[in-house]
């Protein structure tokens, strides 16, 4: 269960003397009742930042500028790149490289250097403290409760490759993609017939049509997997004319966030595809007369 801190909201009046405690007060309701949102809702880990970057043979390490929230809630900034040097060990304790983990930690405001101005009467205080981490390299069975932002292997005072990010765990919830299905009305979707060259002129290949996916909303292309829909089975007019079946191949071309266009060959064959159903004056009929739309699927992220 979250531990739920005693908060005490300060409240004032008119003419109230105010004292350095009660302004202090302030900001510790304030922040603590932050750490409890961030611990409760968001949890801890990197949020931004804190790159590490170090090569074979380096011995430093350059962390980036960064945010992150440990496992209480509260805020890591790093805000200018720190460069770290490495422990300077020869081997670990058999003779093989040592490991490291890098951490990172809340700095309290006794860890902190402060901005001292002169009160009255002769006191004086800090009146700024500049949020900075604690950087520190631990070994692996000391760090099982830290924010781990790279793993090191060290022989002979140097690195023996490059940093190890896998360990680094993010502060940011997991993405999920964004899927949303449609298909366009049955007997009424726009078909044209797919030419080779996609001119007039060129041999017939099949069936094409362009697709709306605007009611998705998607801000970027997805991954579009589309079907036609529709009875295949055909019929020529006569009555003793043998039935024939109309099928091809779908695919996707010119995906958009708003649109897409399906096209779908239809090779020729005798039972398959038969040459009076490819006629161009018939084909469009054919599939209209049987229903065929195209029902489609887009995924996002």
């Amino acid at each position: 269960m979250t531990e739920i801190p005693s908060l005490s909201r300060p409240d004032f009046f008119d003419g109230q003397s105010l004292t350095a405690a009660d302004l202090q007060a302030v900001q510790t309701y304030h922040r603590e009742l932050l750490w409890l949102h961030q611990r409760t809702l968001h949890g801890s880990g990197i949020a931004s930042g804190f790159g590490v970057t170090g090569a074979k043979g380096d011995k430093q390490v350059v962390v980036a500028p960064g945010y992150a929230v440990d496992t209480k809630g509260q805020s890591i900034v790093l805000t200018a790149p720190r460069t770290m040097p490495i422990p300077a060990v020869v081997s670990g304790p058999t003779g093989a490289a040592a490991v490291y983990y890098l951490t990172v930690a809340y700095a309290a405001d006794n860890d902190l250097d402060p901005v001292v101005r002169q009160g009255t009467c002769g006191s004086n205080g800090a009146v700024r403290r500049t949020d900075a981490p604690l950087l520190a390299w631990r070994a692996p069975a000391d760090a099982s409760d830290s924010l781990v932002l790279c793993s090191i292997s060290v022989l002979n005072c140097k690195l023996t490759g490059p940093v190890d990010v896998s360990l680094r765990r993010s502060a940011l919830p997991a993405k999920q993609p964004f899927v949303f299905a449609g298909q366009t009305r049955p007997a009424a979707t726009d078909w044209a017939l797919w030419h080779l060259g996609d001119t007039a002129a060129g041999a017939l290949v099949g069936l094409t049509a362009t697709v709306s996916t605007a009611e998705a909303g998607f801000a970027n292309t997805p991954r579009y997997h589309a079907a036609v829909v529709g009875n295949r089975g055909i019929q020529q007019q006569h009555a003793d004319a043998p039935s024939a079946v109309l099928d091809g191949h779908v695919q996707i071309d010119s995906p958009s966030a708003n649109e897409f266009t399906v096209r779908m060959t239809l090779p020729p064959g005798n039972t398959v595809n038969p040459a009076w159903a490819l006629a161009p004056d018939k084909l469009i009929a054919l599939v209209t007369s049987n229903g065929w739309y195209v029902s489609w699927v887009g995924v996002e992220g």
